[in-house]
């Protein structure tokens, strides 16, 4: 019963999070710009967000990089890749989820040297 218990809770804690922040949770890492957001109020989508709270906290530690410098995209889809990172981030921390890499494929549509290949082979 304790087992279920703990199991519960943290599928429930998966869901609340990714019913949350279902906006862009990762940028390709090779893409680097000095003018990149860094705080939910560089962003001039911020008033389309519920939690903002959350979502500055996500955004202050790296999780969250937003669709562009300057938009976050909160109504759009999560892609497999986005959640994985979050997944990664969520179990591992933001060092050791960064330092995830693939050295072949981790599915036939996503490229070894894909910016998400690591939190998806993961």
């Amino acid at each position: 019963m304790k087992t279920l218990k703990k199991t519960l809770s943290l599928t429930l804690v998966f869901a609340l999070v990714f019913s949350l922040m279902s906006f862009a949770f990762a940028a390709e890492t090779t893409t680097t710009t000095t003018t990149a957001a860094t705080k939910l109020s560089d962003f001039t989508d911020k008033d389309q967000l519920t939690y903002t709270e959350a979502a500055d906290y996500l955004i202050a530690a790296g999780v969250v990089k937003g669709d562009t410098d300057t938009t976050l995209n909160p109504k759009g889809d999560l892609t497999r890749e986005q959640a994985a990172k979050l997944i990664a981030y969520a179990c591992l921390g933001q060092v050791a989820a960064d330092n995830l890499k693939a050295s072949v494929a981790p599915f036939n549509d996503v490229a070894a040297d894909r910016w998400s290949a690591g939190y998806i082979a993961y």
